[in-house]
């Protein structure tokens, strides 16, 4: 008979089995989302639109706009919009396409200039780097082919995956609200529900104002880079402004490859001088401002990120989706904060990636209301609960009410089945 295993044995064994499920867990998800890549972006994107256009949906609601009216409205305008800003930008792009084979050529001598000059002793090296001479079979190759070949693909998957998100963020910002209130009732517990509550508020509020406020600023960079490249005598600045402020979503990465771009552009307007240097270079300076005093400003310490964390999550999910993982990678990251900040026990990682809260639990935590079941609320509990309760109710509890309160009978408000947003019945049931 084999002998017993202690507590500690079976403790222990419990403890690698929940680990190497969670591993498995976390390569599944990974595997699943590499493979499904056009199916699982659109979807995250639609969430995004969906999260940051529901306040004005609500709006509309409210003065008396259905909401599948509402939101067709708010879609179309963004889609005309995008329309006509991609009308206007057909004559710029045809000009840089057409300076693109001299760029790639100014590209190539100048690489093979500085490789010739670096490979010669110093002897035998010219006084300046323009006296270098430069052979065709010098010149790096580059298959213009292929690469063309590549963004058309990409092209087309882009506007695949656009259509498919806009046509999924139209179903979520009407029907979006009424599947996350069934979706809480079926919780079991009124602890779970509270806490499923308070996350999608949090998310909802952190990526509405990231979103936001990043937006704004990215507009701004770009309208400053188009400014400072109009006054340098560079042609179609605004097309270059705006490259730059949708690079810029993408942090750390996107400003080196528009300094990059932008070192092109010099080298295309006024060639092999120090002054197609000074494009790139203020461009920096601009960008340093940006990071380091405006963006941290405007922000807060609401939605503050390891850049550690954010440099990594970019890489991962960049070498998954590519650009739209780039861009998805800090929304996706503030999502994961959240989350480790609600569950007991994760916490410390909520830290990690940036949290600057109180801990879980303590009394000026607004998480304090997940922690003690049956235990008297202390008032900083009691007044974080019903913050949390006027920015959307949370159902009742089954422990003294019925099942069949909620959902009820009567829509008010775009709230399901009779669920008022701000109804102090409905807070007090909790």
């Amino acid at each position: 008979m084999p002998p017993l295993r202690t507590r500690d044995e079976a403790t222990h064994s419990r403890r690698v089995m929940r680990r190497s499920l969670t591993i498995l867990a976390v390569v599944s998800v990974v595997v699943a989302a590499a493979v499904g890549k056009a199916v699982v972006v659109p979807i995250l994107f639609a969430l995004l639109l969906a999260i940051v256009l529901s306040p004005l949906v609500r709006v509309a609601q409210r003065a008396g706009i259905p909401p599948a009216f509402g939101a067709a409205v708010v879609l179309a305008g963004i889609v005309g919009l995008t329309g006509g800003a991609l009308s206007a930008a057909i004559d710029p792009l045809a000009y840089w396409a057409s300076k693109t084979p001299e760029a790639i050529e100014v590209w190539r001598t100048e690489v093979a200039r500085i490789r010739n000059y670096l490979s010669r002793e110093p002897a035998r090296r010219p006084a300046a780097l323009k006296d270098v001479r430069v052979r065709e079979r010098d010149k790096p190759v580059i298959e213009t082919g292929a690469i063309t070949t590549r963004l058309l693909s990409g092209l087309r998957s882009t506007v695949i995956g656009a259509g498919a998100a806009l046509i999924l963020a139209y179903f979520m910002l009407v029907a979006g609200r009424s599947a996350v209130f069934s979706a809480v009732a079926m919780l079991r517990t009124h602890r779970a529900r509270r806490l499923a509550w308070r996350w999608a508020s949090d998310v909802r509020k952190d990526l509405t104002r990231y979103l936001t406020t990043v937006s704004i600023i990215n507009a701004g960079l770009g309208a400053l880079t188009a400014a400072g490249l109009w006054w340098a005598g560079v042609r179609e600045p605004l097309l270059l402004g705006a490259i730059v402020a949708f690079l810029n979503f993408v942090p750390f990465l996107g400003a080196l490859f528009s300094a990059a771009l932008l070192a092109v552009v010099g080298l295309v307007t006024y060639g092999t001088t120090l002054m197609s240097l000074s494009l790139p270079a203020a461009f920096l300076v601009l960008h340093l401002i940006e990071s380091q005093f405006v963006t941290p400003t405007l922000l807060g310490r609401a939605v503050t990120l390891n850049p550690l964390f954010v440099m990594l999550a970019i890489v991962v999910f960049g070498g998954i989706w590519g650009l739209s993982g780039a861009l998805l990678a800090v929304p996706l990251l503030i999502a994961a904060k959240i989350t480790f900040a609600l569950v007991p026990g994760w916490t410390g990682w909520a830290r990690v990636l940036g949290e600057r809260r109180p801990p879980y639990g303590s009394r000026d935590s607004p998480n304090s209301l997940a922690s003690g079941s049956g235990s008297r609320r202390s008032s900083a509990e009691t007044s974080s609960a019903a913050s949390i309760e006027n920015v959307m109710p949370l159902p009742p509890n089954p422990s003294t009410a019925s099942t069949r309160s909620w959902p009820g009978n009567r829509p008010i408000d775009g709230s399901p089945d009779g669920v008022t947003p701000n109804d102090p019945a409905q807070a007090s049931a909790g």
